[in-house]
């Protein structure tokens, strides 16, 4: 059964007009992406607990058990306190997951999956590794891990890590994998070796080799030959003691910086190195690749910001399992306000909030207005653009699909029509 058809079972009264509760929508959302055994009362909580941080709520304790519906907040408290600490809910975590990944993601294709690591908290006692689909806006999260601060960056981590995404993906994906400079050459083999491709960059002192070149140099010498057009450097050495060979692109901001100006870093130049077969036009490809890799740090901020987001930075759970559920509870949240807030400009209802009359582009976030949607007692979508909005989310697989039909091509297609405001822009990469 299709997810739309899943979200609203109301009765209404007119074919156009459709009277909708934000739980009721949650509450079927919730049904397909939960195992089919989760208990009873479990759900139910688990309902309320992702219904108050949706509405109007902190990613904390105390605040998800006031806003949950109960006699007193001690007794909401001492609820979502409990469901916090559910041992059969942190056994299913891995399964509510793989379901959110596979409503986006089809078998058999290429999607692009960015991959970043955040501290969970201000004090940095616990790190999340996040494994997100880029989207229009917004990357969806579909696996995150919490990490103490000794297994940060950790390799064999990041093994275990790639080993779950690939059991949660469907048969035959092969994704691309997007990452910053944080991620190092192993982190580049263990992506190889899954039989995936990866872009990423590199930055600062890591030393590189190209062809016409006998010695090593750092990348911010290499930077010097940066111009604003994107450059295909071609087959590099990277990193003196392992010498790993991959393709790089070099990509300039096309202004100088001056010694005073200040968060210099996010003015350098771009080195991105990438396992994709080379193709005309290849370098403005890459670019635009890494281009989509700041979704993920949006989604980072959704989650984390007080004022921006759910504020989970606020949390100051000391347990690794409690802030797993915690973070659970987050993304299933923001899922749900991306949901909410596509279906809702489907239907034109962002030109409410917006403070201008602006119609030829966006204002409003997806998730931005899914909050403010969240927030309304009753909501008037037509059936029609609501049931077209979420139709287009979980028809098929975003951002990036690779047809390997034939035999000297290989396709990328940026966009699709799961995203109703992205354009068509067909890559192609030859082998």
């Amino acid at each position: 059964m299709a997810v739309p058809d899943l979200i609203i079972r109301q009765k209404i009264p007119h074919p156009r007009m459709l009277a909708m509760n934000v739980k009721t929508m949650l509450a079927d959302f919730l049904r397909f992406v939960t195992p089919k055994t989760m208990h009873k009362a479990r759900f139910s909580v688990l309902l309320d607990a992702v219904t108050a941080l949706a509405k109007d709520a902190r990613c904390t304790v105390t605040a998800i058990g006031r806003a949950m519906p109960g006699p007193s907040d001690k007794i909401s408290i001492k609820r979502a306190d409990r469901l916090l600490n559910n041992a059969n809910l942190q056994r299913e975590l891995p399964l509510i997951y793989a379901a959110l990944t596979a409503s986006v993601v089809t078998p058999h294709s290429h999607p692009t999956i960015l991959v970043d690591w955040s501290n969970a908290d201000t004090a940095k006692r616990h790190f999340i590794l996040r494994a997100s689909i880029a989207a229009d806006g917004r990357a969806l999260t579909l696996l995150q891990k919490i990490a103490a601060e000794e297994e940060y960056t950790s390799p064999r981590l990041h093994q275990a890590f790639l080993e779950q995404l690939k059991a949660m993906l469907p048969e035959g994906c092969k994704p691309i994998i997007v990452t910053d400079a944080g991620f190092k050459v192993p982190w580049l083999k263990q992506v190889r070796e899954f039989g995936w491709h990866y872009v990423a960059r590199v930055r600062g002192n890591v030393k590189l080799k190209v062809a016409e070149q006998e010695e090593f140099i750092t990348v911010n010498q290499f930077y010097r030959k940066a111009k604003a057009k994107p450059k295909h450097v071609g087959n590099i050495l990277l990193t003196q003691s392992q010498s790993y060979e991959t393709q790089a692109v070099l990509v300039g901001k096309g202004y100088k910086l001056l010694k005073r100006d200040k968060n210099r870093q996010y003015k350098e130049p771009w080195l991105l190195v990438s396992s994709l077969p080379e193709s005309h036009g290849y370098a403005e490809k890459i670019a635009k690749c890494y281009s989509c890799r700041m979704q993920i740090e949006e989604s980072f901020r959704d989650q984390k910001s007080h004022r921006y987001g759910l504020g989970s930075d606020l949390h100051g759970t000391r347990k690794k399992s409690r802030l797993e559920i915690l973070l659970l509870l987050a993304a299933l949240a923001n899922w749900f306000h991306y949901l909410l807030g596509s279906a809702g400009e489907k239907a034109g209802l962002q030109r409410r909030y917006q403070a201008n009359t602006v119609k030829h582009r966006r204002v409003l976030a997806l998730c931005s207005l899914g909050i403010l949607l969240c927030k309304e007692q009753k909501l008037n979508i037509s059936r029609r653009y609501y049931q077209q909005g979420l139709k287009q989310i979980f028809a098929v697989d975003s951002s990036v699909v690779l047809d390997t039909g034939r035999s000297d091509r290989v396709w990328i297609i940026w966009g699709s029509n799961l995203w109703g405001s992205l354009r068509f822009n067909t890559l192609n990469f030859k082998k």
